[in-house]
């Protein structure tokens, strides 16, 4: 018994080291590319940040990118693949810091995405804490923590990771703030591909208060902008839609990592309403699964949400950082399981190193090896992809009466 305490504690140390270093490289990485651009290399940030500076001074920023307006020399230029949502610019002018310097703003907003970061690893740690020990707790959080998205955010310096996280704590305390979590979800809604399911998610749960509140927030933002650049209500949306098609269609979603087994020969935009449908169906399916098993708790309702949100649309890593809220889920809901049958635990670690796992940089280990191309990225987020539809599965076929079942620790 001795020998297999002492083992498990060697285990538990050298995962600990293990992700430690994970997250030093992450970071590493992070702050290097962050501190590797600027006006003339821009990241996502200074675009944002001279979008919602044009908005701020009265000028659709869409009318910039598309020549109808002239380049304000004090503000900078715009790029072609500039331009987010009216209501994002609208709220970007509070959390970009629109009213500093571009340089103060960045600046600001690099120390609020390193708050964020920190508040994420600090409330996990507190809940997981009163559930595990010290050394299981300090494990959860780290692989919070190395979510590949908190790297690339702060390399490209982009919000989504930071909405997330406000996706992340609104789940949270959904029940009981629930003025503040519907303000949260509505900032989150600055991107609409992340936020979407988590409004599908609340009108299902009836959370009827938080759903308006969220839903409140990006349409004031939005009248905002209108009023600021004294347009119709419809102009900037259809100059939005009409700049992002490309790139929505461009950078696909969960289906096209189908083309690692198929050619797929449809448009970029079919394999994108295709993968929306189906997501959509899927999820359906399991919050009625759910429903059925009586699986009602917050984790596991909105689990579906954060998984859809990378999966239904495009995404990229730096938006996954909504994965906390699935493993708080497996890690809290499941905790009887994980003790009383070991073979959970490979599930609960399968998922956890999934979560952690960035296809990019595996695949260019890859192609350094074998010289097989951009291919592997592809496969691996499949992979990924075929896990999380089996977590899914999961979380929703257990029971909550099952999880109290006397024979579970037979």
């Amino acid at each position: 018994m001795k020998k297999e305490a002492n083992f498990e504690e060697f285990i538990k140390r050298f995962i600990i080291v293990v992700l430690l270093g994970l997250l030093l490289g992450n970071l590493l990485v992070g702050f290097y590319g962050f501190l590797s651009k600027g006006s003339e290399n821009p990241d996502d940030f200074i675009m944002r940040y001279r979008e919602s500076k044009y908005l701020l001074k009265g000028i659709s920023p869409f009318d910039v990118i598309l020549g109808k307006a002239e380049v304000d020399l004090e503000i900078g230029t715009l790029w072609d693949v500039a331009g987010y949502t009216p209501w994002g610019m609208a709220c970007g002018m509070w959390f970009n810091f629109a009213f500093l310097s571009e340089k103060y703003a960045r600046g600001m907003f690099l120390i609020l995405y390193i708050s964020v970061m920190l508040l994420a690893a600090f409330v996990t740690y507190r809940i997981v804490s009163k559930e595990y020990s010290k050394k299981i707790s300090i494990i959860i959080t780290l692989i919070v923590l190395v979510i590949p998205g908190w790297s690339t955010g702060l390399t490209w310096l982009n919000a989504g990771a930071v909405f997330g996280a406000l996706l992340y704590f609104s789940v949270l305390i959904l029940d009981e703030k629930p003025v503040l979590a519907g303000i949260l979800i509505g900032i989150a809604a600055t991107k609409p591909q992340l936020a979407a399911p988590f409004y599908l998610a609340l009108l299902l749960k009836k959370k009827w208060k938080v759903f308006a509140i969220a839903a409140f927030v990006p349409i004031a933002a939005w009248g905002m902008a209108l009023i600021l650049t004294k347009t119709s209500p419809l102009y900037i949306l259809q100059q939005f839609l009409g700049l992002t098609d490309e790139l929505i269609g461009s950078l696909g979603n969960w289906i096209t990592s189908l083309d690692v087994y198929y050619n797929l020969y449809f448009g970029g935009d079919t394999l994108q309403r295709i993968g929306m449908f189906l997501c959509i169906l899927f999820a359906l399916y399991i919050w009625g699964l759910m429903i059925k098993n009586g699986v009602k708790d917050n984790l596991s309702f909105f689990s579906v949400a954060a998984l859809l949100s990378g999966m239904w649309t495009y995404s990229q890593s730096h938006d996954r950082t909504v994965l906390m809220i699935v493993i708080l889920c497996m890690v809290i809901r499941f905790k009887r399981l994980i003790c009383c049958r070991k073979k959970y635990l490979l599930i609960i670690g399968v998922f956890l190193t999934s979560c952690i796992m960035d296809s990019e940089r595996l695949a260019q280990m890859q192609s350094s090896v074998m010289a097989i191309g951009n291919n592997p990225v592809r496969f691996y987020d499949l992979l990924k992809y075929i896990i999380w539809i089996a977590i899914l599965l999961f979380i929703a076929s257990v029971s909550t009466e099952e999880l109290f079942d006397k024979k579970i620790e037979n």
